[in-house]
């Protein structure tokens, strides 16, 4: 996944995948 998601499963709210 290499997507730009602003919510995401993470811990922060903005991830990169």
């Amino acid at each position: 996944m290499e997507e730009v998601i602003e919510i995401s499963s993470d811990d922060e709210g903005s991830v990169r995948v």
